[in-house]
């Protein structure tokens, strides 16, 4: 129990001298409906002028919120004031609590932290046995904040959503009554849950204080002797408050007896007409004329992609296009419970044509879409961008890199990160990260260096002079010139001039024999994006080197998320995702995640997907279109991968 300190202001004349005397003393602090009370109860020899003293305020507010005390008070009487919450002190919101959730078909780890939003690995934590996944009908444990607020976007933050777990014996109307909302606004938000499923264990979306009315009425008590045969929802119903009321303001009394002394408290915003199961009158009707609305407000998505449906033998490229069709659709399966209106999908086959792009507008039949994800044909996705420039749809750029459209289109929206925005990010964190080290440029033979070697070695060059800029050729396999160079005590970051294969495999077991040698000098490395490509088979040497990889995407598939969106995958297709980078199956999921976020708006734009980390933005007015600039950093270590996302 929380107390607050009170001031009690103790009055005396003496020769017509008023002199003042502060006793600090504690009361009780409770939360009743939305209104946090600190609660006096009479003593001996009270009355309510001497209760006026005591507690600092007048008889007229006294008498405000607690109505029946005009009639005089008598010992054991409890009277109301309101108390500021203190912010700082009181963490009530804040407080951790668990919850049961009963695991449903097709439901996943990952899909079910979403709901929560928590995390595989807290679940995971919460529950050991998970480990190796759920089936259908398993209870969990969920470790969730009592109320997790979850922001439409930085300029609409009063508009914050509540997700909810119904707690035991709540009803609809005492739910209401707790978070100030209306009815309608809990139908709109809730469309899939019925007025008779608001029942304990039922997670709901609430928008706060959406009763903007009647947010500032505050309750008023009355005292009252209950009847034989009544019970608190009885009463309740008798006086239009709720149950929740009813026992925070009695907390020491468990059940309704004959004759039991109860405070009541009068909540003014409370629906006028409650049922015996807390339903408020009428809620069944307003209920279906609501899903009349929402069914007009259908949101229709297309998806045109090369999955040469008339080839005998579809080539490896129509099956990983199959494959993020069907991660887009796992997408929508984990976001069943968040959509409120319809969704239409659409998929069709371009058949790698710009005839058959140009045929499918003609028809009319993407006429409705608001969204439409874009082959990887750079002419065929400039049609569909012409087109969403036309009709107001949101085009996405899914698959081609070099592409600028973006720039002048507002219907585009480009999820892979120019080349040019890439490099100065990887510049930017370079310099930041690497301060200690000197630095290597490795190169070996006449193998081409990478684009992004000459603004590397003159950021360096500005940064550290000369002197601890070394160039290194290794003509054959020795690794003596490296050896000879490093001194005792010093940091070395290793970048090698080229990223292929044949680099890492030429590099690779000299500089492990240099490691193991060279105990007394810190090395590390720096990687590029096709390294990704080679993690399989030299995963062990990135984590030796603590080398950081930039890349556009990264797939851990030793992560809970990938663990668990790879197994749904496979049960559901009865396959398991096709080995390329990046993964097509979790492109299209976190591509669909991302798309549906932008549907439900109450969600932020940034995603960080299981293999994309998605953050569509306008660039300060300098684009028309919308850009995922996004990029990656991948550190292996001995004991972990990290991923940092600038």
């Amino acid at each position: 129990m929380k107390h607050a300190r009170f001031i009690l202001i103790i009055a005396c004349t003496l020769f017509s001298i008023m002199s003042l005397q502060a006793i600090e003393i504690d009361l009780p602090k409770h939360k009743i409906g939305n209104q946090y009370f600190y609660i006096y109860e009479v003593q001996k020899k009270d009355n309510i002028y001497s209760v006026c003293n005591k507690l600092g305020i007048s008889r007229a507010e006294l008498v405000k919120h607690n109505p029946r005390a005009d009639e005089g008070i008598k010992v054991g009487d409890k009277i109301f004031i309101p108390a500021e919450v203190n912010d700082d002190n009181d963490n009530t919101s804040k407080q951790e609590y668990e919850t049961i959730h009963q695991v449903q078909k097709n439901e996943t780890i990952y899909a079910i932290s979403k709901t929560y939003d928590t995390t595989p690995e807290e679940i995971v934590k919460a529950n050991p046995d998970a480990t190796d996944g759920v089936k259908s009908g398993d209870n969990i444990i969920i470790p969730v904040k009592a109320e997790t607020i979850v922001e439409k976007s930085d300029e609409e933050n009063s508009d914050s959503i509540i997700v909810y777990t119904i707690k035991p014996y709540e009803t609809i109307s005492e739910i209401i009554v707790k978070f100030n909302t209306t009815l309608e606004s809990l139908f709109f938000l809730n469309p899939k849950v019925a007025p008779y499923e608001y029942v304990s264990g039922t997670t709901i979306r609430i928008k706060k204080d959406d009763n903007t009315e009647n947010n500032k009425t505050l309750p008023q008590f009355i005292s009252y002797t209950t009847n034989k045969g009544e019970t608190f929802a009885s009463i309740a119903n008798k006086f239009h408050t709720t149950i929740q009321a009813l026992h925070q303001a009695n907390p020491e009394i468990k059940s309704v007896k004959n004759k039991t002394k109860l405070y009541i408290p009068i909540i003014d915003n409370n629906p006028s007409s409650i049922s015996e199961s807390g339903i408020p009158e009428g809620a069944y009707e307003l209920f279906d004329s609501i899903q009349d609305v929402i069914m007009s407000k259908q949101t229709e998505i297309s998806l045109i992609l090369p999955l040469m449906l008339n080839s005998e033998s579809p080539s490896k490229q129509a099956q990983l296009y199959t494959e993020f069709y069907r991660g887009f659709l796992m997408a929508l399966d984990s976001k069943r419970e968040l959509i409120t209106t319809p969704l239409n999908i659409k998929v069709y086959d371009s058949c790698d044509s710009n005839d058959t792009i140009n045929s499918i507008i003609k028809s009319g039949r993407i006429s409705g879409s608001q969204y439409i994800i874009a082959p990887d044909n750079a002419k065929q996705f400039e049609i569909l961008a012409e087109y969403g420039s036309n009709t107001g749809a949101k085009v996405y750029n899914t698959f081609i890199v070099k592409n600028n459209l973006y720039i002048d289109n507002p219907s585009v929206y480009q999820l892979n990160v120019p080349a040019e925005i890439m490099i100065n990010k990887v510049l930017s964190y370079a310099s930041e990260k690497y301060n200690n080290e000197e630095i290597i440029f490795l190169s070996i033979d006449k193998l081409p260096e990478k684009d992004i070697i000459p603004a590397m070695r003159k950021l360096f060059i500005e940064k550290k002079g000369k002197n601890n800029i070394h160039e290194i050729s290794m003509e054959s396999l020795s690794i003596d010139a490296l050896n000879d160079l490093m001194e005792a005590g010093k940091s070395y970051l290793i970048i090698p001039t080229n990223s292929s294969r044949s680099m890492i495999a030429r590099i690779n077991f000299g500089l492990k024999e240099l490691k193991r040698d060279r105990f007394d000098v810190t090395m590390s490395m720096f990687g590029y994006p096709e390294w990704i490509t080679y993690q399989n088979d030299y995963k062990d040497f990135f984590k030796l080197f603590n080398t950081t990889i930039y890349s556009r995407f990264y797939t851990d598939e030793e992560s809970v998320e990938f663990k668990d969106f790879a197994e749904k995958y496979s049960e559901n297709y009865n396959c398991s995702l096709i080995n390329a980078v990046p993964m097509f199956g979790a492109l299209g999921y976190d591509i669909g995640v991302s798309l549906l976020n932008d549907i439900i708006s109450y969600e932020s734009v940034a995603y960080d997907g299981i293999q994309n980390v998605i953050k569509f933005e306008n660039e300060n007015g300098n684009i028309k279109g919308m850009l995922n600039k996004s990029v990656l950093f991948i550190n292996f270590t001995e004991n972990s991968i990290n991923k940092i996302v600038r």
